[in-house]
């Protein structure tokens, strides 16, 4: 038996609609994401 690699990726969150949106869209597609985000 063979293990399924895991999809992941990080994704820069701006906190704009498009980040969000695509945070998850990545998700639902099955995506393991870490999402990164920066308080300046």
């Amino acid at each position: 038996m063979t293990a399924t690699p895991t999809k992941r990726a990080v994704l820069l969150l701006s906190g704009g609609l498009d980040s969000t949106t695509l945070l998850g869209h990545a998700r639902a597609e099955g995506w393991e994401v870490y999402a990164l985000s920066f308080d300046y």
